[in-house]
């Protein structure tokens, strides 16, 4: 039986989600690049970058982003996004508006 399902944000949706200023920390995955090949772990990529193995790799690994965390970070019930077909790049566009409308805010207070 072969599997299809997404588990956690891709390379180019990490990249997104770290430019809008998410903390890798808060990933509880990590993918590493070896071989020419992308390895995914769901392993939190903090508790990977404290131990030794991480100076060995950390060129290549990569914070990443389960569907489960990202809807826990969101600060509102998610009720309605579990309700309709949500993917990561509806939710990391959600995020994203989230974090636009705070800046806009924080500029409007600012002033």
């Amino acid at each position: 039986m072969e599997f299809n399902t997404q588990f956690c944000t891709t390379i180019e949706q990490s990249e997104q989600l770290l430019a809008m200023g998410l903390k890798p920390e808060t990933a509880d995955c990590l993918l590493m690049k070896a071989d020419g090949n992308i390895l995914v772990y769901g392993y939190p990529y903090k508790d990977f970058m404290v131990e030794d193995i991480a100076e060995s790799y950390s060129q290549v690994v990569i914070p990443a982003w389960s569907l489960h965390r990202l809807m826990a970070m969101i600060n509102r019930p998610t009720i309605s996004l579990m309700l309709c077909n949500i993917t990561y790049d509806k939710i990391i566009a959600f995020i994203k508006e989230e974090i636009d409308d705070m800046r806009s805010i924080y500029k409007t207070l600012n002033k």
